[in-house]
C-alpha cells in the first residue's frame, strides 16, 4: 500500500509531495478520443460529442455508464485500478466516477469530495454526487448571502466537512523584501469572463486606459480571445480588445512583478473570498483589489485589502498607491505574513492529511 492519498484533479499534471499523488485524467483517458452518437450530437449539439464535456457534468456522467460506453468503462477500470493502491481519493475538480463503479469497484477506498470555488459546479456536478463520498472539502465560505457553505453542506446530508484553503501544493515561498524589490508599476488580471466579471473587466480596461494604468489582462476568453467583439451579439457591451491566454511561466512572472491584482469572485457576494487568486496575490506580496464592501475574514484581515464599488474608482485609488507607497508596503507586509503564516502548502496539505486519514476506513 502507497501511505499516501490520490488528489485528482482534471488538468493536474502528475507530481507529488509527502503526503499527496496529484494526478489528471490525461494520464488515464486517451487524448484525441470522441464520442461520434448520432443521437447525442442531435440532442446536445457539438458539446454532446465530445467524450470529455460528457464527463464533467452528472447528465453526461450518467449518460456514459447507462449505454455502457466501453471507452467510459474502460476509463473508469484504469482509474480504479490506481485509485486502489493509495489509502484514500480526493476527487477535486470533478468526479467522473458514477455512482455505481463508485459503491462497488472502490467500496473499500475513503472517498473525498471536493465543492470548487464555483456555485455551478456545485450545483451541476457537486451534490449530485458527494452522498457517495465519505467527506467533503469545501473552497469558498459560501455561494449564498444567507447561510454559510458549511451549514449548506450539513443542509445536503454532508455529515464529514472540511473548509480547504485554495493554495496550489507546488508554491515556494520568496522573501519579502526579494518580491518588494522585483515590483513594476502594473495591476492585472487573468481569468475568464464570467457572471459578474466581463463588465467589471471591461470597464476597468477602459478607466485604466483613460487613467494611464497598465493594466495586463489575460485569461481564456471565448473566440480565440475576441470574446469582447462579438459581445453585443449577446447582449452585452461591446469590448474591441483580444484577450490572450498566457503560459505558465509568465503566469508567475506576473506575480512576481506585478505591484497589484484585481481579485474578483463568481458571483460577487461580499462573503464569497475563497478563489485561488486571493491566496496567490497575498503569496506573491501583491496589492488586492476587490470589486465587494469587505473581504470575508474568515480568510484575511479585511484591513489587508483594498475594496471598490466601482472600476471609476481605479484611477484616485492608483495615484493614492502611486504617492503613499511605504503606507501600502506594510498592508502587503501583513497579508503576506498572515499567508505564510496560516495557508503556506506544507501546513495546508499536512492538515488535510490528518483529517482525511481519521475517517479511514
Amino acid at each position: 500500500m502507497n501511505r499516501k492519498i490520490l488528489f485528482f484533479k482534471n488538468d493536474f499534471v502528475a507530481k507529488e509531495n509527502q503526503f499527496f499523488k496529484f494526478v489528471g485524467l490525461k494520464q488515464f483517458a486517451p487524448k484525441d478520443f470522441l464520442i461520434m452518437d448520432l443521437r447525442n450530437a442531435i440532442t446536445k449539439g457539438i458539446s454532446g460529442v465530445s467524450f470529455y464535456r460528457l464527463l464533467e457534468n452528472a447528465e453526461g456522467v450518467d449518460y456514459l455508464y447507462r449505454n455502457q460506453n466501453k471507452e467510459y468503462l474502460a476509463l473508469c477500470r484504469r482509474f480504479c485500478d490506481y485509485a486502489k493502491k493509495f489509502d484514500a481519493l480526493v476527487m477535486f475538480d470533478y468526479n467522473f466516477i458514477h455512482p455505481n463503479i463508485l459503491m462497488s469497484d472502490l467500496k473499500k477506498l475513503t472517498k473525498i469530495f471536493s465543492f470548487v470555488d464555483d456555485p455551478y459546479s456545485t450545483y451541476s456536478r457537486g451534490l449530485n454526487y458527494s452522498q457517495f463520498f465519505d467527506g467533503s472539502i469545501y473552497i469558498s465560505p459560501t455561494y449564498l448571502d444567507q447561510i454559510s457553505m458549511r451549514k449548506f453542506l450539513l443542509s445536503s446530508n454532508n455529515k464529514n466537512i472540511y473548509w480547504m484553503p485554495l493554495v496550489k501544493p507546488d508554491l515556494k515561498k520568496i522573501e519579502f523584501q526579494e518580491l518588494i524589490e522585483r515590483k513594476k508599476n502594473y495591476l492585472f488580471y487573468v481569468g475568464a469572463p464570467t457572471y459578474k466579471k466581463y463588465d467589471l473587466l471591461r470597464s476597468s480596461y477602459k478607466v485604466c486606459k483613460e487613467k494611464g494604468i497598465d493594466f495586463k489582462l489575460y485569461g481564456n476568453w471565448g473566440i480565440f480571445g475576441l470574446q469582447g467583439f462579438y459581445a453585443p451579439l449577446f447582449k452585452e457591451s461591446i469590448f474591441l480588445k483580444r484577450v490572450k491566454k498566457i503560459k505558465t511561466k509568465d503566469y508567475s512572472e506576473l506575480h512576481l512583478n506585478g505591484l497589484a491584482g484585481l481579485n474578483m469572485h463568481c458571483s460577487g457576494f461580499d462573503s464569497e473570498s475563497g478563489n485561488m487568486r486571493t491566496y496567490e496575490l497575498a503569496s506573491h506580496a501583491c496589492i488586492s483589489i476587490s470589486f465587494q464592501k469587505k473581504e470575508n475574514e474568515k480568510i484575511f484581515p479585511s484591513e489587508t485589502g483594498i475594496y471598490l464599488n466601482h472600476p471609476e474608482e481605479l484611477g484616485p485609488v492608483w495615484e493614492e498607491v502611486s504617492k503613499s507607497s511605504n503606507k501600502f508596503k506594510e498592508i502587503v507586509r501583513e497579508r503576506y505574513e498572515f499567508f505564510w503564516n496560516n495557508y503556506s502548502p506544507e501546513l495546508l496539505y499536512e492538515r488535510l492529511f490528518d483529517w482525511i486519514m481519521s475517517l479511514k476506513k
